[in-house]
């Protein structure tokens, strides 16, 4: 969570007991169905985020999805973390009518949602202009497989966070 690599939240492993994972396999599986077995882990890795305790070491958070696609995550994540997350704003290679709805929802429950196009392969030096300045969240699910450099885009994560003068966390997950 610092600029030096060191944290002070204690969240290493993700282990779930026999118990909780049923719990969290019956509510993260809808009626639409179930998701394919890695997106229900990841959901399941999402559910069990200390969302709080990130919250208090970020000092509110502030939440960029690369390669947010239709912004499902934008809803999920506000859910799963009970409303902690103060703005979220997805990029994604190309616009999705989905957006409007995703910020219809969250603006009824006055939270910032916002999506912006960037195609990160082309225009990876348009990240900084399309990330918020107050950002100190970075997640992608299911993103970084799809980019010809990803190293570029870690670069320019890098870049904003060495600039920024807070705490910033990221989770990318395959």
């Amino acid at each position: 969570l610092h600029n030096d690599g060191s944290s002070t939240l204690n969240y290493r492993a993700f282990r779930l007991s026999h118990d909780r994972f049923l719990k969290l396999w019956e509510s993260l599986t809808g009626e639409d169905g179930t998701p394919s077995p890695s997106r229900l882990l990841s959901d399941m890795f999402w559910a069990e985020l200390p969302w709080s305790d990130i919250n208090s070491q970020l000092d509110g958070i502030n939440m960029v999805d690369i390669g947010c696609g239709k912004g499902g995550y934008s809803r999920k994540i506000i859910e799963l973390s009970q409303g902690v997350v103060s703005s979220y704003r997805g990029l994604d290679v190309s616009g999705r009518e989905e957006w409007a709805s995703n910020t219809s929802w969250a603006k009824d429950k006055g939270i910032d949602v916002s999506f912006e196009v960037l195609n990160i392969d082309s225009n990876v030096d348009r990240f900084d202009q399309c990330v918020p300045q107050d950002t100190n969240f970075f997640m992608s699910q299911s993103c970084l497989e799809h980019l010809e450099d990803d190293l570029a885009l870690f670069g320019a994560i890098k870049k904003f966070i060495s600039r920024a003068e807070r705490k910033c966390m990221q989770v990318h997950l395959i």
